[in-house]
């Protein structure tokens, strides 16, 4: 087995010989190691036999008779940058250290690297060798010493070999005897290409020559030729030639010159036929000119990287350190995606797939900048954007160019997140040629989904007019205008509620209409802005808006105007929106911007801004947190997705909706997202809150009796809150648990303790009904709530026909009975029993149309 591998950083780029010949060199800069002894034992095995043949044949004329010839390439054979060229090279030195441990190993002569990728269109390959040949013998020619029959020998094999070279069109310049001459001339090409072998072998004093020939399948349009002239000339015992390649990439070549002859004519009959028979002839023809046993796989590279070692100095005169390429590969994703542990592929980088890739990676960010991070790291992200484009991963790309545009922000620049990449589709679409991500029939199977087609449609289709305008990354499901998610115009400015900083930060009803009853329609992008940049206040990575008080207020009041970031609004927002499904017009109607909300949305940004100085988390300034807070983004948007999904399908569960339960749902799927992501261990994945009653996502602890996902997922984190007054507490000391409990704690989380703003056609409860006395019903046992009952209803027994009556003209009330009836064990466990519960219960579903 092979030991470590060394790649140091501090050797010239140019160096590519990392064997040396030298007992005192060190051994270990050669990747292939395995490969290394294979190739060792077929040069010692083909030179012993190069070495017999020569005896014999030395100071002897040469008759075809006595001709020896096999084909003995040793296939050097990998994918592209594995390291091939790099073998090759160090070939010579490889074998110059085996022979200095073992005097008896055959004599070879090794010949410098051809690389047909730099032959002239007109060179033919079989000059290049004998020219290669001769370029190596020419200095032994010049040497005093050698007897000069040698030489004559030399030059007489050399002279009769380049009579016997000539292209067929050269043959019709001569006619009768002498253009069968000239023939006959070509014929004996082998036996004059032997004696040539056999002067050179002379006057090197050698057994046998080594030939390495580099990417024969990188000179497509004359491949086959070369191949061909390997598989005629040089089958002689005398020379060995060590040929690299992709062995898929020579199949392709001489498979498609056959089919050139028997599948030429894609009409024909036996077409079908032809291109069967093309890749048998292409298999055995690869089999004869570079036989298996002679065949030298390298390694992938993926199998070597346990062992590689990087060496490098952080300066010029500080020692040279070394650390495991695991250890630095751990460094790239501290780096690149802090605090992400690795679930849902949040951790998944553009990874170098090659030996060249990798020492082009560990250059272009190399450990030193790792480690001196904050010096470096405009450069670190700089340079990992160029290397995320040339792998083509949107994901990295998108992450890297989005801190460097936050991390160059001036105060004049707004807080908006449409304007960073990776959360904006439009800044994607047709930005890259990769770009292989079709957001539109993404969001149109969403649309078709939520049974919220119409004007949805209309916007998209406006946007991506061209439906090939791919994007680079996955992005979730838009925020689509539809049935149900929104707030009626007279419930949501009425003055039953107070808490209208929910209508503020999570309705939108500036657009573009013709009815002046404009809906308050529900979106949730904006709380995630909001969200969004409060991170990277908290974590003192937005300094530039922070430090000033004024100026922060005003770009977070921007926020809660502008359109949700997020909202189908967004991609168009001059479109022009009939609620009752006309569309159409060129003006608007003047602008209504929520003036009645000022106060409340300065006391909410009053309440961000003290919580940012009080929760201050120093230890991850500096630290790009966007490739977290975008898996969480992608993850809090597909389970919004599937929570619409189920008020569409599952609208029992969701009649009692209202605004203040669909923001206690989305905290409690943000705060799950982000605690998935930086949780050590075991990750439930299952949604949170998406398919819950109402009445069960009013509090945690209501939550977590019948949805633990929450309670699971933060466990050994944090100590959740049991009531809506209780503190969360750290159970580690972890930078991703105090920023979970920080972010928990969030402002936009206690907006509102009550349940406000019913949804859709949910109807409203009465202005002169008491929340409180309603939010006791849901603690109530049976006998409180007959009590109750016969105390509002006048009653003094339980009748199924009295309890319709009165549940028809209390529906709110009704409705919490009924609710919290269906909920409690012990009451479902007597629904279906004769008694008053039953009773109760069913008068309760007969007078709210339950049943």
């Amino acid at each position: 087995m092979s030991g470590e591998i060394i790649l140091n950083l501090d050797s010239p780029e140019y160096q590519d010989e990392f064997h040396s010949s030298e007992e005192s060199h060190e051994q270990n800069g050669l990747w292939q190691q395995d490969a290394n002894e294979m190739l060792v034992d077929l040069l010692n095995k083909m030179g012993e036999e190069a070495k017999r043949y020569k005896n014999v044949h030395v100071g002897n004329e040469i008759y075809p008779e006595k001709f020896s010839s096999y084909h003995h390439a040793i296939f050097i054979s990998g994918a592209r940058g594995t390291g091939k060229t790099v073998f090759l090279h160090n070939a010579k030195a490889v074998w110059k250290r085996h022979a200095k441990k073992s005097k008896k190993s055959p004599n070879l002569h090794f010949i410098d690297v051809i690389d047909p990728t730099l032959l002239n269109i007109n060179d033919r390959f079989s000059e290049v060798i004998i020219a290669t040949v001769y370029a190596s013998v020419d200095k032994a020619l010049k040497r005093p010493d050698i007897k000069q029959g040698r030489k004559d020998d030399f030059y007489h094999s050399l002279k009769n070999l380049s009579g016997a070279l000539g292209k067929s069109s050269e043959f019709d310049e001569f006619r009768g005897i002498d253009r069968i001459q000239k023939y006959r001339s070509g014929i004996h090409i082998e036996r004059y290409f032997h004696q040539f072998l056999i002067a050179s072998v002379e006057l090197l004093d050698c057994d046998a020559l080594v030939l390495p020939i580099d990417d024969v399948d990188m000179k497509i349009d004359h491949a086959f030729g070369v191949l061909d002239d390997i598989r005629c000339l040089l089958s002689c015992p005398l020379i060995l030639p060590l040929v690299s390649g992709d062995d898929g990439l020579y199949r392709h070549i001489t498979t498609m010159r056959f089919e050139e002859s028997l599948a030429k004519n894609k009409n024909a009959s036996n077409f079908v036929e032809g291109k069967a028979v093309a890749e048998r002839l292409s298999a055995a023809y690869l089999t004869k000119v570079f036989p298996n046993h002679d065949r030298l796989p390298l390694v992938p590279i993926s199998q070597l990287l346990s062992k590689l070692k990087i060496k490098y100095k952080n300066s010029a005169d500080e020692p040279t350190k070394d650390i495991t390429y695991n250890e630095y590969e751990k460094g790239i994703k501290t780096t690149f995606y802090s605090l992400c542990n690795g679930q849902e592929r949040s951790t998944d980088w553009p990874q170098p797939e090659s030996a060249r890739e990798i020492t082009q990676f560990t250059r272009l960010l190399t450990p030193t900048m790792l480690e001196r991070y904050d010096e470096n790291k405009d450069r670190l992200w700089r340079g990992f954007s160029v290397w995320a484009e040339e792998k083509q991963d949107g994901v990295a790309l998108t992450n890297a160019d989005s801190f460097l545009m936050i991390n160059s922000m001036q105060s004049s620049d707004e807080l908006d997140l449409k304007k960073v990449i990776a959360f904006n589709p439009l800044m994607q679409k047709g930005r890259y040629r990769w770009a292989m991500k079709n957001y539109y029939s993404q969001q149109m199977q969403c649309i078709g989904d939520l049974n919220a087609k119409n004007k949805n449609e209309e916007i998209l289709n406006a946007v991506f007019s061209d439906v090939n305008n791919n994007i680079a990354r996955s992005l979730p499901p838009l925020e689509f205008i539809m049935d149900q998610m929104y707030v009626r115009k007279d419930i949501a400015e009425s003055d039953s509620y107070s808490d209208k900083a929910l209508i503020a930060i999570y309705t939108h009803h500036d657009y573009y209409s013709r009815q002046q009853n404009r809906r308050y329609n529900i979106f949730f992008s904006r709380a995630f802005e909001v969200l969004f940049w409060s991170i990277l206040a908290v974590t003192d990575n937005l300094s530039v808006v922070c430090d000033k008080k004024e100026l922060f207020q005003v770009q977070f009041k921007k926020m809660l105007l502008r359109t949700p970031f997020y909202s189908i609004f967004s991609l168009n927002p001059t479109k022009i929106i009939d609620e009752q499904g006309d569309d159409g017009g060129d003006e608007k109607e003047e602008s209504s911007i929520p003036i009645e909300y000022s106060h409340e949305m300065d006391s909410i940004i009053e309440d961000i801004y003290q919580w940012i100085n009080i929760n201050k988390i120093p230890s991850l300034k500096g630290r790009n947190l966007i490739p977290l807070i975008s898996v969480v983004f992608n993850k809090t948007f597909t389970q919004l997705k599937v929570l619409r999904e189920n008020m569409v399908k599952d609208k029992d569960s969701f009649k009692d909706e209202h605004l203040s339960d669909l923001a206690k749902r989305f905290e409690y799927i943000f705060i799950n997202a982000l605690a998935s992501f930086v949780r050590e261990g075991i990750v439930i994945k299952t949604n949170v809150a998406t398919g819950a009653r109402s009445s069960s996502v009013r509090s945690y602890a209501k939550l977590t009796q019948t949805d633990r996902t929450l309670s699971k997922n933060i466990s050994d984190i944090l100590t959740p809150p049991t009531n809506s007054d209780d503190e969360i507490v750290t159970m580690i000391k972890e930078d991703y648990a105090i920023l979970l409990k920080v972010m928990w704690g969030h402002p936009i989380f206690k907006l509102t303790e009550k349940h406000a703003y019913p949804i859709g056609n949910n109807r409203a409860s009465n202005k002169d009904e008491n929340p409180e006395i309603i939010n006791e019903i849901e603690e109530m046992s049976f006998y409180e709530l007959r009590d109750y009952y016969y105390t509002h209803s006048g009653n003094i027994t339980i009748k199924t026909w009295d309890v319709a009556q009165w549940a028809e003209g209390n529906p709110v009330e009704a409705t919490r009975i009924y609710e919290r009836m269906k909920s409690e064990k012990y009451m479902r466990s007597k629904l279906k029993e004769r008694g008053q519960i039953a009773w109760m219960f069913t008068g309760l579903s007969n007078g709210l149309g339950y049943e």
